[in-house]
């Protein structure tokens, strides 16, 4: 009837398992082998990025270098107005709770 076995019938089981594990190992190493190479291609577009200035985008003019000769820095004209600063505090931005010197009077 059955005949004795000698571990021979096994062999096949084993050679279709370790064919298997090597087909999932290899398709693993070319999935990981495609992340890094986007991963190394995304840090170099992001190295070429950062090498570049900030824009502003959506702030409603242009801003440029300034111009001497025009008193133009993009969309901005500078003029050489006084505007009753004359009082010595030629700033755009003051600390909060600064005496305006143009009212000292004013609490």
């Amino acid at each position: 009837m059955l005949k004795k076995q000698t571990g021979f019938a096994h062999l096949g089981v084993v050679v279709v398992a370790v064919l298997v594990l090597a087909a999932v190992g290899f398709a693993g190493w070319r999935v990981q082998k495609a992340q890094h190479k986007s991963r190394d291609a995304s840090a170099a577009q992001k190295q070429t990025q950062s090498d570049q200035p900030l824009l502003l985008k959506s702030i409603g003019f242009n801003l440029g270098y300034y111009d001497a000769a025009t008193n133009h820095a993009g969309d901005m004209v500078f003029t050489h107005e006084d505007h009753d600063l004359s009082g010595g505090g030629h700033v755009i931005f003051a600390d909060f709770g600064t005496q305006d010197f143009r009212s000292p009077n004013d609490p």
